[in-house]
């Protein structure tokens, strides 16, 4: 179908870090969906256009979008995405910074999943959990989570979500002042970044990997890095 084959070509576009082309493609998917009445796909697609405007930190465009993707899933009683769309204002909350609606989001994706015996939306309420609980500097549940959140990565072969993971746990290292495992941490990522090409997601993790080796006081290094993460920000845009 024309509207699977746009929001696929819309999704691509994100890897590449095009945003604007994404919004195009997956509006015009939208409007198919729409004419034909296909609530099935309109739940997805409303969740990716959610994640796209969070990506750019459009954020009452994205809580719109979210809670049509939750309000349709409810009437069909989808749990998944149902939870699904629970993980995204989890996202949602935890930028705006509210960090206890943030964790009751996310902990009820995680009943959800947990109940549907699925592995991906319980993956991302451990880490969007180890998130809200680093914001809130409550450290060791942080690295719990991120590390419940690991071993459903691994299980799922979810490397994609791993490389977040890492680059997440690097900066709470950081935070924690414990330079050397953030390092690793970042370089876990790294590697997964070089074999999959997510080049937003390598300058996030480039800056922050200079942040480390700041503290460290390997200066040289320190700016190489976070000038290479500017660099490659300034190209796609986001900066």
């Amino acid at each position: 179908m024309l509207s699977g084959t746009l929001v696929f070509k819309g999704q691509n576009e994100i890897f590449r870090g095009n945003y604007s082309a994404t919004g195009e493609l997956f509006k015009e998917a939208k409007e198919i969906m729409i004419a034909e009445n296909d609530t099935g796909r309109l739940v997805d697609l409303y969740l990716r256009m959610g994640g796209l405007a969070i990506d750019q930190d459009r954020l009452e465009d994205a809580i719109i979008e979210v809670e049509k993707c939750y309000n349709l899933s409810l009437a069909s009683k989808d749990n998944v995405y149902a939870a699904y769309a629970l993980n995204d204002l989890a996202i949602i909350q935890t930028k705006i910074g509210n960090t206890k609606k943030g964790l009751e989001m996310a902990n009820m994706a995680l009943e959800l999943g947990e109940k549907e015996g699925d592995n991906f939306t319980a993956y991302q309420a451990y880490n969007n959990i180890g998130i809200l609980y680093k914001n809130s500097k409550q450290y060791s549940k942080a690295l719990q989570a991120y590390s419940d959140a690991e071993k459903l990565g691994h299980d799922l072969k979810f490397n994609r979500g791993l490389m977040g993971l890492y680059g997440n746990r690097g900066i709470l290292y950081n935070l924690m002042k414990r330079y050397q495992e953030a390092d690793l941490e970042f370089e876990k990522a790294l590697t997964i970044e070089k074999e999959i090409g997510m080049p937003m997601v390598k300058a996030d993790i480039k800056i922050n990997q200079g942040n480390t080796y700041m503290f460290l006081g390997k200066y040289a290094l320190a700016n190489e890095l976070v000038k290479e993460g500017l660099q490659i920000a300034g190209k796609l845009g986001s900066v």
